[in-house]
Parts: structure tokens; sequence; C-alpha cells
């Protein structure tokens, strides 16, 4: 399986749980994105995320999932963006799906 798109932070606990479950299951990145170098701000992350078929958000041990014609721009965004305004990591695509944040059940299920 190949991960189309990353968006990282260097030094994040989740990115570092994402990656460990890259390598275990032998996944490559074609494309990576450093957070701390390029910030994507709530306009470009929405044409970002509904650009895709389905977002899925996780936060801690919850998670959003919907096809994007059904997302709410506003309920998506609070949910996907950090603390500083800027898109959460780790965002990845596979295809057409995009999947802000890490949580085991949807690493482990949906990847």
């Amino acid at each position: 399986m190949m991960i189309d798109w990353m968006y990282f932070r260097a030094g994040c606990t989740s990115c570092k749980k994402a990656m460990a479950v890259f390598s275990h299951k032998d996944i490559e990145v074609k494309e990576t994105v450093e957070a701390r170098k390029i910030k994507i701000e709530p306009d470009e992350a929405w044409e970002m995320l509904s650009s895709g078929k389905k977002i899925i958000v996780a936060k801690g041990n919850k998670f959003v999932e919907t096809d994007t014609a059904d997302a709410d721009r506003f309920d998506i965004l609070q949910i996907a963006m950090g603390r500083s305004g800027t898109l959460r990591a780790p965002t990845i695509r596979i295809g057409d799906t995009w999947i802000v944040g890490y949580n085991e059940e949807v690493y482990n299920t949906k990847i």
C-alpha cells in the first residue's frame, strides 16, 4: 500500500505512532510535507480535504468519518485544525480519503 501524501511534524508523538504503523505494515509514503515549514491554514485545509470523497478526523479515542458531499466545513475544521490554527498533523491522503490526526483503530482498520 502507498500513502499518497503525508503532513507531519518531526517530534510529534502522533506522527511517530503513524510512522510506526506504516513501518509495521510495510507502507510507503510517496510525498511528505513538514508542518513546521509549511503551514496549512483553514481555507487551504478545507480545499484539500473537500477534494476527496471521504474525510476521517481522529482526535484521541474518537473519530468522525463522513463523505465529503455530506461534510460540514465548520464542523470538520473545528476538529481538523490544531491549537495554532493550522491543519493538525499527521494528516494523510490515501487515494481519495483524507485522514486527519491519529487514532489506533482508524490506522489499523482504514489503512
